[in-house]
């Protein structure tokens, strides 16, 4: 009988284990942003694209910066910025973790783009994605998150339109 009930008895504890492991497993997710803004050049320098490859150009690739929540809750890491590589060469890589035991935890990726402001130049929140556990964030079949402000990359998969500047009367976004 003692035999019996400690044969259970562990039974319980390595199921309960294997449940706690099972809940716990930690999935490394990825997601690569690359964007490029259609500008007039002379509006840009002595900004960061002025260290880009090429120097100013009317398209040229974005420098962002992606913050990334997981239920509200900012993660580790988060902000991810391509600002010191000018954001030229390699998509920016957001890498956030997915808990396999939990179910609806939503991720939510807020694209900053550096734009010119009324002085200066400033990160302004252009688009926000939102996906749920294990989904990802539509892309080509580059795997990139591919967007353009304004209307000289026609190809991206994301276009967006110019807004108002950061720190003009008709800006509405808090600034970071």
């Amino acid at each position: 009988m003692k035999t019996r009930f400690f044969l259970v008895l562990i039974m319980a504890i390595v199921i309960v284990s294997c449940q706690k492991e099972k809940n716990d497993t930690i999935i490394q997710m990825e997601q690569r942003f690359s964007g490029n803004i259609c500008v007039n050049p002379a509006d840009y320098e002595g900004s960061a694209y002025d260290n880009q490859s090429g120097s100013l150009k009317a398209e040229m690739q974005a420098i962002v910066t992606v913050k990334v929540f997981n239920n509200g809750v900012a993660i580790a890491n988060s902000p991810f910025k391509n600002i010191s590589f000018y954001g030229s060469g390699t998509p920016l890589t957001v890498q956030y973790p997915d808990n396999q035991g939990k179910t609806g935890e939503i991720f939510t990726f807020e694209v900053w783009v550096w734009v010119k402001a009324t002085t200066g130049y400033a990160y302004q929140l252009y688009h926000t994605f939102s996906v749920t556990d294990g989904q990802m964030i539509d892309t080509g079949a580059d795997g990139v998150v591919d967007f353009a402000i304004g209307t000289c990359f026609p190809d991206a998969q994301y276009q967006w339109a110019w807004m108002d500047p950061p720190g003009s009367i008709f800006d509405l976004i808090i600034n970071p």
